[in-house]
């Protein structure tokens, strides 16, 4: 019978515990030592970038001390810096208006969006924050 009948697992043997922390939780050795994923310490980082959290809060929530909160900081900056400027940057969408002579049917129109290949018709009297939202939904796609 191997290990994976039993549902004992190799990783299973190197981890003692778990460790909660700003809704993450953490695996903790058999030795005691955090495993902190280098997820955890990207979403700390950019929560301590855009002012959600110090660093003196993330110190005491991670039972750490305070260097090592710098050194994540320092260690992932260049990554959370890029998410922050993407989640920053405006949306922006061509609009074209082409003169067409006024019919006597009381259609109003409509919008078309184009975005790498797919075209999208939407009525003249769609809300504009539903548009936007969409163009930022492409936007993130992409």
């Amino acid at each position: 019978m191997n290990a994976h009948t039993r549902n004992e697992l190799s990783s299973d043997k190197k981890i003692g515990d778990v460790f909660y922390a700003f809704g993450y939780s953490i695996p903790v050795s058999k030795t005691g030592k955090k495993l902190w994923p280098a997820l955890f310490k990207r979403a700390i980082v950019y929560k301590l970038m855009t002012n959600e959290l110090t660093a003196n809060q993330v110190a005491t929530g991670c039972k750490i001390p305070l260097p090592m909160v710098y050194d994540w900081k320092s260690a992932n900056a260049h990554h959370v810096l890029k998410q922050i400027e993407a989640d920053q940057e405006p949306a922006f969408a061509e609009i074209q208006i082409q003169e067409t002579p006024l019919s006597n049917d009381n259609t109003i129109g409509e919008l078309r969006l184009k975005f790498e290949g797919i075209e999208l018709t939407l009525p003249v009297d769609y809300p504009v924050d539903g548009i936007i939202k969409i163009i930022r939904t492409f936007r993130v796609k992409q």
